[in-house]
Parts: C-alpha cells; structure tokens; sequence
C-alpha cells in the first residue's frame, strides 16, 4: 500500500462475512502489519458495525498511519443510538500514529458531502 493515499471500505454486513474470527485472530497478532503506512492520508469506511474485527481494522490503520489526516466512519444504519455511542468512544479511544489525524463518525443519515 505505499502508493495509496486513500482507502475507501465498504463492509457487508456481519452475517454475510465468512470467516470473521480468523480475521479477528489475525489482526489481534502483534505483527499484523509489520510496515507503515506512510503514505495514506485519508480512510473512509461504511456501513460500520462495530464488530470485533472491524474496531480491530481501524485500530490497526490508526497505529500504522503516520500521515493520516482524516478518517471517516459512517455508522451502520441497523444500529441504535445507544450502540453508536458506544463505538464511537470505543474509536477514539484507540492511539493514533498521526497527532493530526482527525476521526469524524458520521450519523447512518449523514451523507459524506455534508462533512
């Protein structure tokens, strides 16, 4: 990934996603990502869940991006309030390798032109 600058991710939902606790296995491991991702700057994500291993994905990018600017996560429109609270202080609450990066999380309702 050292020419990207943006990575845009849409997840499926969580009953069509095959295999999602290897996934959650293998990005738990402390060499998950054994480089940095110097070059990436913005990361938009949807629909989010708020799954193990998506938190687990975003942590990950947020600890091996340097040079991230923006990250943007739009909630799963299935979700209620209350669980979107709740991952949301989950994310910020996650180090960041960029002391700039900032982290929007956008309503389901929320369009990304409106940000």
């Amino acid at each position: 990934m050292t020419h990207a600058e943006t990575v845009k991710s849409a997840f499926p939902p969580m009953h069509m996603q095959p295999g999602v606790e290897p996934a959650s296995d293998h990005l738990e491991s402390p060499d998950c990502l054994d480089q940095t991702l110097d070059r990436l700057r913005t990361i938009d994500l949807s629909p989010f869940q708020g799954s193990k291993s998506q938190l687990l994905y975003v942590k990950m990018l947020l600890a091996h991006s340097p040079s991230l600017e923006k990250f943007t996560i739009q909630a799963d429109g299935s979700l209620n309030s209350d669980k979107r609270f709740d991952i949301a202080k989950d994310l910020m609450r996650f180090p960041r390798a960029s002391a700039k990066a900032e982290m929007i999380y956008l309503d389901p309702k929320t369009t990304c032109k409106n940000v």
